[in-house]
């Protein structure tokens, strides 16, 4: 029952992050586009498509690039992970400033879904391990107590007449 929710809820953040970061890089070609501003979105820009990329890499399951990179990127993708949320807070941010500039339609939804999908990503990020770590202490739990039933006494005091 767990692991089929702690899947779910995996499954769920994956599509989010997905999402989140499809609308990011379509906002950024769109400021690009419109106002020209090449300096600021192209390394953004290049920054959030080669995390999509390194995140739909890591995603699948049986891979050997998976392996290989789980193996030998886990902490480098703990802080790559923390440093594009910063990068994306960043765009974020930078798109709520540039609503004053020329606030179209377009731009308002595309910022406040980015807005949205950063908060929806964080949350279900902190949701999701905080299950995986309860998850964890149970399996551990009834696997002590299973091993514990298991061992015979040695010792019985028990007194019965």
């Amino acid at each position: 029952m767990f692991e089929n929710t702690l899947k779910n809820l995996k499954k769920t953040l994956f599509s989010i992050q997905i999402a989140f970061y499809l609308i990011i890089i379509i906002h950024l070609c769109y400021c690009t586009i419109v106002f020209g501003d090449l300096l600021p979105n192209l390394p953004l820009l290049l920054i959030t498509v080669a995390y999509l990329a390194f995140l739909i890499v890591i995603s699948e399951k049986n891979g050997k690039a998976t392996r290989l990179a789980k193996k030998s990127t886990k902490k480098a993708y703990r802080w790559a992970k923390i440093l594009i949320k910063g990068v994306t807070l960043f765009i974020t941010v930078n798109a709520f400033s540039s609503l004053g500039q020329s606030p179209n339609i377009f731009s308002v939804i595309t910022t406040f879904l980015m807005a949205i999908g950063w908060i929806a990503s964080v949350l279900i990020e902190i949701i999701a391990s905080s299950i995986e770590n309860r998850v964890k202490k149970i399996k551990n739990n009834l696997g002590n107590l299973f091993k514990k039933n298991k061992e015979p006494n040695k010792e019985d005091t028990s007194v019965h007449k």
